[in-house]
């Protein structure tokens, strides 16, 4: 039998349980950034001055998400690329990294185009579609903007603050008639008035001395400059990358590169040089150890080797291209000049809104699409003058430039969208949408974030890479993508074996049941036995999860034939086949009708008539019976399994529909009413189906976030489920939280958790200090780090006031340690509270005890896996085989159970 090919995309969920951990809800978590946004069906309308379809309808508050039907089965264009390392399994109480890159795929024309109805759901609709509230306007808004402005402008700060403590602490320049000092990164000297510096000077430029004041009221007088005093090559120092290599350098295969790294390191950070040194070839050697050393560590046998391996081996490579930047002259000698200057020039911009507002005139479709490419938002934002609208300005153009180009879009509306004007408009939208980019201050940034994991310091890395992606500098571009392929990585990863599948199929019992039918016109009595095996078989696809459900079977019927004046007795045996395509892919689950085939043969077992008695005549009436029967016997072989097959789709699609359907119920419930809750956005990265197992990456970030960037923890090779999940998920669906900045009562505090996550608010404990105030800080409230066997939840508290009690600047650090006890998994909270804050004293601790020891009680427990799973039939023979929470991930397998086997993990996983 022939299946029918299609093509592909789609994820799961993350995040907080009491305080955080809503996560493992459900195997599987959907797709819902841009497209609550975009998406929506065009009808044929067309512009009165274009031929195109229509646009999204209502963009800015769209009603219901409306995907697509199932798009066309066909390979796909392109070949699925291979991971950069092989897929190493091991067998030992450790793990080994997997590296696996970041490939962006595009929705392609045939996947938009093609539709074909299904009989779970009405035309057009998906049953994983949501029909909730809808999703924001916009992804981009001026709040989150200007946050994230602020941080980068207080990192700038202290940087400045720190260079000016370093050139008072240096020793005082020669007092020469005019000198300058430049205290920009790049300490650009301005050496003659015809020096297009000296015209403009960058907003860093620092004049000294009163020699200057003369210079400047004198500019016929020549300017003399001091160079600056030598500095290290990268000034922000690599601790992280540089806490992994000395780990290396130490009784490892990897002591000899990672030596080799640290000194090239040093000489980079810690040594001065002068100014005109090139350091490129030393960028080039660096690049080649991280190639050389990934390609070594791959073949280290000891897993635990090679994962310290990979990761400092990534944890080198990632860095690369901003050093590569940092350490070219003249590319930051062009950025210290034109920092502070406009970025890029759309003076065009007033025309390009005509144009796309004379292209949308006239038609009802227009009015659409000038809705949808905010022309009167973009059109009122040129009116006003001024720094004071400079985020609006940037969120609004980023909003459009992302509609613009989202992959939702329809064939036509893409069409529509190419044209020149709106190509146009897209490009006067680009220095709105960029903005002023500092690489130093960006490796400030990623420093900082390699070692503590911040969000704050993730949410100015993505703003920064934003606005490279808009640049008009193609470097700066460039170092976007490598910037979204190293931070952006996908978040989780889930797998499923079709051997855990088939054990989730329930076995068949063979049916008796009553035959009565009309064969080639004669009257057929009897009772058939129906004998039915049911098993999933998984259909490689490079793309999507492509599910075939098969049933085989053999019926057994003894039936009699009413053919006066005889009545005929057959036995018959069919055997039959039935089979339904299942899809999972980008736009949802989508189900094919059931296809059957049946192939048997019929007996006659005798011929009884009234007329037997009779000599003669009894033989005649037998032999024409007998007769009768062999004439219609192919016949009546058609007929019969033309009706096994009938009934065999009917009852297929008649089991598998209302499952399916019960699915999407609890899909809705479980999963995606809490991602609306938590306003997580999934983007699947990719999906794949082998003849063993369906595997999925995912990216829980949108645009304004980062992902993973570190390689994840690979699964036992015998797993029959899996999933590995990155702190980056957890710390970007807390921000559903909404708790920074935030101040509010404790009471007010649980019944907001309790609402999120759907727990009863009076379930709050009697003791709990309801008139308690908390304040949190403005970033980072509540963060999930994932390391070292726990996972950590720490607040951030910029004042607690409990009666007379206050206390300010406190860290609440909280921990739960993983529990297994055979398939049954669980967080439990881990010894006491941890504060940190300046003067912490006993009666301070004891009132932070009073308010958050009731909050997250001792010994709180978080299911991850029910202990009903070891009860249950299906998963006899299972246990779980992988436990690893290490380096930003958490990773579970679930795999055969042997008498002697322990959960694969990292140190000091509890086991009952």
């Amino acid at each position: 039998m022939q299946w029918k090919r299609r093509r592909p995309r789609w994820p799961y969920l993350v995040a907080l349980g009491s305080l955080f951990l809503l996560t493992l809800l459900a195997p599987w978590l959907w797709h819902r950034g841009r497209a609550a946004r975009l998406r929506a069906v065009a009808e044929p309308e067309t512009l009165a001055k274009s031929d195109v379809a229509a646009p999204p309808k209502k963009p800015a508050k769209p009603v219901a998400l409306i995907y697509p039907t199932v798009p066309e089965l066909a390979a796909p264009s392109a070949p699925e690329p291979e991971l950069s390392g092989p897929m190493v399994f091991a067998d030992d109480y450790d793990y080994v990294a997997v590296d696996e890159p970041l490939v962006e795929t595009r929705v392609s024309d045939a996947e938009v185009a093609a539709a074909e109805p299904f009989s779970l759901r009405g035309k057009n609709q998906s049953i994983l579609t949501r029909s909730g509230a809808p999703a924001a306007t916009t992804i981009f808004s001026e709040q989150s903007l200007v946050k994230v402005r602020d941080a980068i402008l207080a990192m700038v700060e202290q940087a400045r603050q720190a260079q000016a403590q370093q050139a008072q602490a240096a020793a005082a320049p020669p007092a020469e008639a005019n000198s300058l000092i430049i205290s920009s990164p790049m300490r650009v000297v301005v050496e003659s008035e015809n020096d297009r510096l000296a015209m403009i000077p960058p907003s860093e430029m620092r004049i000294a001395g009163e020699s200057s004041l003369m210079a400047q009221a004198n500019p016929t007088q020549p300017r003399v400059a001091v160079a600056p005093a030598s500095k290290p090559a990268l000034e922000h120092r690599p601790t992280a990358l540089i806490a992994q290599l000395e780990q290396l350098s130490v009784g490892s295969p990897a002591s000899p590169w990672a030596q080799h790294v640290l000194a090239r390191i040093e000489q980079l950070t810690d040594v001065p040089s002068p100014a005109g040194h090139d350091w490129q070839p030393t960028i080039v050697e660096l690049r080649q150890l991280a190639a050389h050393g990934y390609n070594e560590a791959i073949a280290v046998k000891n897993p635990a080797d090679q994962s310290s391996w990979v990761r400092a081996s990534r944890s080198l490579e990632r860095r690369l291209p901003v050093w590569t930047l940092l350490v070219d002259r003249q590319f930051m000698g062009e950025q210290a000049f034109l920092r502070g200057q406009t970025v890029g020039d759309n003076s065009g911009l007033p025309q390009a809104v005509s144009d796309v507002a004379a292209l949308t005139d006239g038609s009802e479709a227009g009015a659409t699409w000038r809705t949808y490419l905010r022309i009167d938002d973009v059109a009122g934002l040129m009116s006003i003058g001024g720094a004071d609208h400079a985020e609006l300005r940037r969120a609004v153009a980023r909003d459009v430039l992302v509609r613009i180009d989202d992959p939702w879009l329809t064939v036509a509306q893409r069409q529509f969208l190419a044209q020149p004007p709106v190509i146009n408009l897209a490009t006067e939208l680009r220095p709105w949408a960029s903005g002023e980019v500092s690489v130093d201050t960006l490796a400030a940034f990623i420093e900082r974030y390699e070692a503590t994991g911040a969000r704050k310091d993730a949410d100015a890395i993505a703003e920064l890479r934003m606005r490279m992606k808009w640049s008009a500098d193609s470097r700066l571009q460039a170092l976007a993508d490598d910037l979204n392929r190293n931070y952006r990585n996908a978040n989780m990863r889930v797998a499923f074996s079709a051997d855990l599948m088939n054990r989730m199929i329930p076995p068949q019992e063979t049916k008796t049941e009553p035959v009565r039918s009309r064969i080639v016109g004669a009257e057929v009595r009897g009772r058939s036995e129906t004998d039915t095996q049911v098993q999933v078989r998984l259909i490689p696809d490079p793309a999507v999860w492509r599910i075939g459900l098969e049933a085989t079977g053999n019926i057994n019927s003894h039936t009699v034939s009413e053919t006066w004046p005889a009545r005929v007795r057959n036995r018959s045996q069919m055997e039959y086949e039935a089979r339904k395509l299942i899809m999972i892919n980008r736009f949802g689950l989508h189900t094919w009708p059931a296809e059957a085939q049946a192939d048997g043969r019929t007996s006659l077992v005798g011929v009884d008539s009234g007329f037997s008695a009779v000599p003669i005549l009894g033989s005649i009436v037998e032999n024409v019976a007998r007769e009768q029967h062999q004439q219609n016997r192919g016949q009546a072989v058609a007929q019969v399994k033309s009706r096994v097959k009938q009934e065999a789709r009917d009852r297929m699609d008649a089991e598998t529909d209302p499952k399916l359907a019960s699915f999407e119920t609890r899909f809705r419930e479980h999963v995606l009413e809490p991602m609306n809750r938590f306003a997580i956005a999934a983007e699947p990265v990719d999906m794949s189906t082998t003849e063993d197992r369906l595997q999925a990456r995912l990216r829980f970030a949108t645009e304004q976030h980062l992902g993973a960037h570190t390689p994840r923890p690979s699964a036992p090779s015998d797993s029959v489920a899996s999933f590995q999940l990155h702190e980056s998920a957890f710390n970007n669906a807390l921000r559903g939280l909404e708790l920074d900045g935030k101040r509010m009562t404790v009471l007010e505090l649980h019944n907001s958790l309790a609402e999120k996550i759907h727990r009863r608010a009076d379930d709050a404990p009697a003791d709990l200090p309801r008139g308690a105030k908390v304040e949190f800080a403005k970033d980072d409230a509540v963060r999930i780090i994932c390391h070292g066997d726990r996972i950590e939840l720490i607040l951030n508290i910029v004042e607690l006031r409990n009666g007379r009690d206050s206390i300010r600047g406190v860290g609440v650090h909280a921990f739960f340690r993983p529990v297994v006890d055979g398939l049954e998994l669980k967080l439990v909270r881990d010894g006491s509270l941890q504060f940190n804050g300046a003067h912490l004293r006993t009666g301070p601790r004891m009132v932070l005890h009073s308010v958050f020891g009731k909050l997250l009680p001792k010994d709180q427990e978080l299911p991850v896996l029910a202990a009903k799973l070891n009860q249950d039939p299906r998963f006899a023979g299972l246990m779980v085989t992988q436990l690893v929470i290490d380096d930003g991930w958490v990773a579970v397998s679930i795999g055969p159970a042997h008498p002697h086997r322990t959960a694969w993990r990292t140190r000091t996983v509890d086991l009952k």
